[in-house]
């Protein structure tokens, strides 16, 4: 492995590199599983996940299936003068969205889902591998590109939009190419995962159970998003279980390593957004506990990945320290209850997005290889079917300077027991038939 260090125009971005392959020369590198994470420079936190998803030959070429880029889902391909042509998949009809070439002529795109003029800049000396793009305005009002950077071989690392508050610019924040991870901040890293093309590398799991309880409803799956919430094509994993021990704990977990930029036996500090929908109404009484109240949703990481072991009594149990019910533990802790605010009534329940911030309250640590598993979860005193979607969740994990295990959590997060409700910081979304919260546009390093 080689770690190849970049230093951009007010940028400093690590490059951890599996081989010895010179990047590639274009300036946005179509290959499958490319992820370009790029967050608000206001600090708001909001992101915008450009990803390649998957390639398919139609016709003489081959298009590449990527989500962020533009306001839809597009199938595209690179032309050897760095055209990128969007297809029409009905028509097959295709039509230029960008010209990503040094000092190419002006053209006329609706990359922002309005018709701008795109006007290269041109070729600074020094300076060969960026890409500066200006945009006028066009029939864009409040809501048009204004500019954006590229680099050669790594992909987009600034983009600002205009908008109603004004003119926002978002900066990279993390980047997978090819085999290369791009960090811009050398000690933080960012992680975004949506679940509309699958289920990003994320696995369900169900533990705190026994052998002898049958019909538990077990189901983890991408699904299309309830009415209300989403379009045809936008889906969530969906997870579901049945509560017959009186304690069943469901959860997504996902593994991070050498390749997306951790360091072996490093000591982290984790905090999440997990953006949700549930149908579990508010002030409802149920067996064993609320479905909604009495529903507890966990986060966090370990270096060992999270696994149902059978236990005495034929009983299986999780691996990992994740407290019990409505007490965190301090490999999982509580980020808040999946109530969704909904007064409780006999009508139809519907699923309510919900946005939940969460700061875990230990250090997290990598093992010797680097190794570093997330989950996400709900322990449950609710004696009924609980299913829950997961749209999103965001992961951004510090390096701390002393990697040491304490016997402690970080002062003022959470008590011993990892935390409890009255810590858990948390959103609530009240509406569900409200379009989904604006995804803003890219971040990178100033001229």
């Amino acid at each position: 492995m080689k770690r190849l260090s970049m230093l951009l125009p007010g940028l400093s971005v690590l490059v951890w590199s599996l081989g010895a392959q010179v990047p590639s020369p274009d300036f946005f590198p179509l290959q499958p599983g490319n992820q370009w994470v790029l967050e608000a420079e206001d600090g708001s936190g909001e992101i915008l996940n450009i990803q390649v998803h998957r390639s398919r030959l139609m016709g003489e070429f081959t298009y590449y299936l990527v989500s962020g880029y533009a306001p839809s889902d597009v199938w595209v391909r690179q032309t050897a003068e760095g055209e990128i042509l969007v297809r029409n998949t009905w028509t097959g009809d295709e039509e230029k969205m960008a010209h990503l070439g040094l000092n190419a002529p002006a053209y006329e795109t609706s990359l922002s889902g309005c018709t701008q003029e795109a006007r290269p800049a041109e070729g600074k000396p020094g300076l060969p591998g960026l890409l500066n793009l200006n945009y006028a305005p066009g029939s864009c009002r409040d809501a048009g590109l204004v500019e954006e950077q590229y680099e050669s071989g790594v992909g987009l690392l600034r983009r600002t939009m205009d908008n109603i508050r004004g003119a926002t610019t978002y900066l990279l924040a993390y980047a997978r190419v090819g085999d290369r991870t791009i960090l811009p901040k050398p000690k933080e890293l960012l992680f975004h995962y949506t679940f509309s093309h699958g289920a990003s590398g994320w696995l369900a799991g169900f533990s705190d159970y026994g052998l002898m309880n049958g019909d538990m409803h077990f189901l983890g799956e991408s699904r299309v998003l309830p009415d209300g919430l989403a379009g045809d094509e936008q889906q969530g994993f969906f997870l579901q279980s049945m509560n017959r021990s009186d304690d069943m704990f469901m959860f997504l977990k996902k593994g991070l390593f050498l390749a997306d930029g951790l360091k072996p036996n490093q000591s982290y500090s984790l905090s999440a957004e997990i953006t949700l929908a549930s149908n579990a109404q508010t002030g409802c009484f149920g067996v064993g506990g609320a479905p909604g109240e009495g529903v507890y949703l966990k986060a966090g990481a370990s270096a060992d990945e999270p696994v149902s072991v059978l236990a005495s009594g034929q009983h299986l149990e999780l691996q990992l320290d994740k407290g019990h019910q409505a007490v965190g533990g301090r490999d999982a802790g509580i980020v808040s209850n999946i109530a969704n605010g909904d007064p409780c009534d006999s009508g139809n329940a519907r699923y309510v997005r919900m946005w939940k911030n969460y700061e875990h309250g230990w250090p997290v640590f990598t093992d010797d290889r680097a190794q570093l598993w997330l989950i996400v979860g709900t322990d449950s005193a609710y004696e009924g079917l609980t299913g829950l979607y997961f749209e999103s969740i965001t992961v951004r994990l510090r390096e701390n300077e002393v990697s040491i295990y304490p016997s402690e959590p970080r002062s003022g997060l959470w008590p011993r027991n990892g935390g409890s409700l009255v810590n858990a910081r948390t959103r609530l979304g009240a509406e569900t038939a409200s379009p989904r919260r604006p995804q803003p546009i890219s971040r990178g390093p100033r001229q």
